[in-house]
């Protein structure tokens, strides 16, 4: 069986004064998410090397959908997040941190890649025989990765609430403006978009791995 493990960083965390206060948000962050979306995953989140994160992640083919909701979840703190597709070697335990296996190894590689090229925020890596599905993946968060890099916090708020409730009124009466203005923001972030990539992507992962 194959398993998805993310390992992320959050982007420019040093530049961050107040430390004590960068982690208690950050914490904060990591503990919602356990906690609201555990649906998601055989190993929560947990927080390493003062600015990192890791976790496993159930349903290989819901991590696209996953990355969203963290990042949706976790601004205005962004992160680059190395997603590893792969077999654990170990048995399955809630502690991230006791599991060993393909999956973390090659989470490991593609954070490790992400900071060397810098130029993207997100990267996958798949075991040998499916690298054509690895490139596809990779291709398209070119664009995904810039869509989220240029997002206002209006237009996160809208996104995070739409992605939730599925209604423009339900979004436009939380945050208090007409449901024509949540329209707007979605429109200016390009969500139908990215939404459409992100059910493309999920249903190649679903077509290559909802047997495994």
């Amino acid at each position: 069986m194959l398993y998805g493990v993310i390992t992320a960083d959050i982007v420019r965390s040093k530049e961050i004064k107040d430390r004590d206060y960068f982690f208690e948000i950050f914490s904060k962050k990591i503990n919602y998410i356990n906690k609201n979306f555990s649906y998601y995953i055989f190993a929560p989140l947990k927080i390493y090397r003062g600015d990192e994160f890791q976790g496993g992640i159930k349903k290989v083919i819901r991590i696209p959908e996953f990355l969203s909701v963290i990042r949706e979840n976790f601004y205005p703190l962004q992160f680059r997040a190395g997603i590893g597709i792969g077999s654990i070697s170990t048995n399955i335990k809630k502690d991230i941190g006791k599991i060993d296996g393909e999956a973390l190894r090659l989470s490991s590689q593609a954070l490790n890649i992400i900071k060397k090229e810098r130029e993207r925020i997100t990267y996958y890596k798949l075991p040998s025989e499916y690298r054509s599905l690895e490139e596809i993946i990779n291709n398209f968060y070119t664009f995904l990765d810039l869509n989220v890099i240029n997002r206002t916090s209006k237009q996160w708020d809208a996104i995070r609430l739409y992605r939730d409730k599925k209604n423009l009124k339900k979004v436009a009466k939380k945050l208090n403006i007409t449901f024509q203005n949540v329209s707007k923001r979605l429109r200016a972030a390009h969500w139908s978009q990215y939404y459409q990539l992100e059910n493309f992507l999920i249903k190649k992962l679903d077509e290559c791995f909802s047997s495994k």
